[in-house]
C-alpha cells in the first residue's frame, strides 16, 4: 500500500503515549544534506547504532514537513522526535514540556535505508518467518505496554498529577503465551509498533551480553486497546 498521510490541525494529545528517552531507537525529523527535512530512524539498540533514512516515497515528504512545521510553531526548532502508534496516529512531543500533539494519521508502509550493509533497506512491518523469540534485527520502536507478573496486559498512564493503569477490553491469552515464551516470569515491558508488531527484550544468555530485541507476535485488534481521539 502506498504511504499516505492525512494531516490535521495539531491537537493536544491526552491518549496513550511513551516519552522518547535519550539513546533509544525512535523516529525523528532531521535536516538532510539535500536541503530539506526528512524522516529518519535513529537506531540505537546494541550492537546496532545508525541513522536509517526513510525513502521519500508516497507522502513521506508531507509527513516530514507537517512534523517540522508543528515543532517549529511550538518550540522554534523544526527537528526532533515523534511517535507513530499502532493506529497510525502521529504524536509529536514538545521539547521541555509534558505536552504532545496529534498532527495526523498515516497508513501504508515506510521503507528505511540500512547504512549497516545488507539488506540495503528494511521494513518494520515484515515479520514473515519469525516466531516468538526470533531476533528482531531492526529498530526497537513503538508504544510501551506491560505484562504484569500475574499475566495481565496493561498500559501505565503517567499524567502530570496522577498515574493510572489501563487494561484492554479483553486479555489476549495467545499474546500473553507468546510473551511468556520469551520471558518466563515476572513483569515485562514490551513495544507495539505502528504495524501492530509486538517486540520485547530478551535477557542475555551469558555474562557481559546485552538484552536483545526479539519478535513476539502481533496484536489482535479485537482484544486490544481501542483507538483514542485527541
Amino acid at each position: 500500500m502506498p504511504f499516505r498521510f492525512r494531516a490535521c490541525t495539531p491537537t493536544l494529545w491526552k491518549g496513550r503515549y511513551t516519552p522518547i528517552i535519550t539513546k533509544e531507537s525512535a523516529y525523528h525529523v532531521r535536516w538532510h544534506g539535500s536541503g530539506h527535512w526528512r524522516i529518519v530512524v535513529e537506531w540505537s539498540d546494541p550492537p546496532h547504532t545508525a541513522s536509517c533514512w526513510a525513502k521519500e516515497e508516497g507522502e513521506i515528504p508531507r509527513l516530514a514537513e507537517a512534523i517540522s512545521h508543528a515543532k517549529e510553531q511550538m518550540t522554534g526548532q523544526g527537528g526532533g522526535g515523534f511517535r507513530i502508534n499502532e493506529y497510525g496516529q502521529v504524536i509529536v512531543p514538545v521539547m521541555n514540556s509534558p505536552a504532545k500533539y496529534l498532527v495526523g494519521e498515516v497508513e501504508g508502509r515506510m521503507v528505511l535505508e540500512n547504512p549497516l550493509g545488507k539488506p540495503p533497506v528494511f521494513h518494520l512491518w515484515d515479520d514473515q518467518g519469525l516466531q516468538p523469540g526470533s531476533p528482531w534485527d531492526r529498530p526497537y520502536i513503538g508504544i510501551e505496554y506491560h505484562l504484569s507478573r500475574w499475566d495481565q496486559l496493561y498500559f501505565w498512564r503517567a499524567g502530570e498529577v496522577s498515574e493510572a493503569k489501563d487494561v484492554p477490553p479483553a486479555q489476549d491469552k495467545e499474546l500473553i503465551d507468546h510473551i511468556r515464551t520469551v520471558r518466563l516470569w515476572g513483569g515485562v515491558r514490551f513495544r507495539v509498533n505502528e504495524y501492530g508488531i509486538v517486540l520485547t527484550k530478551a535477557p542475555p544468555k551469558s555474562v557481559g551480553e546485552s538484552w536483545q530485541s526479539v519478535y513476539v507476535g502481533r496484536i489482535d485488534p479485537g482484544k486490544w486497546f481501542p483507538k483514542e481521539a485527541a
